[in-house]
């Protein structure tokens, strides 16, 4: 994978105390939406805080993700926490 052919999204969020396991499960689903290559989750020492960085294929890959037609299911999935 060459990364200057990538485009890499990066999120912050704050978890509840209990959920990082949650968290991890649906960050690391057994399949990644059409266009995503690679998705990490980097925690604070203290587990209330991650950082997940996803990369995908194109910037249009993720939009098309995000976007309101996307899977309702996958969004959710994606961004419960």
């Amino acid at each position: 994978m060459e990364l200057d052919q990538t485009y890499v999204w990066m999120t912050t969020r704050r978890l509840k105390p209990g959920t990082r396991g949650e968290f991890s499960r649906a960050w690391r689903p057994s399949d990644f939406p059409e266009g995503m290559l690679r998705a990490y989750e980097c925690y604070s020492p203290d587990g209330s805080e991650v950082v997940g960085i996803s990369i995908w294929d194109s910037a249009e890959s993720r939009e098309r993700f995000a976007c309101p037609r996307s899977s309702r299911r996958d969004v959710r999935r994606w961004h419960r926490l």
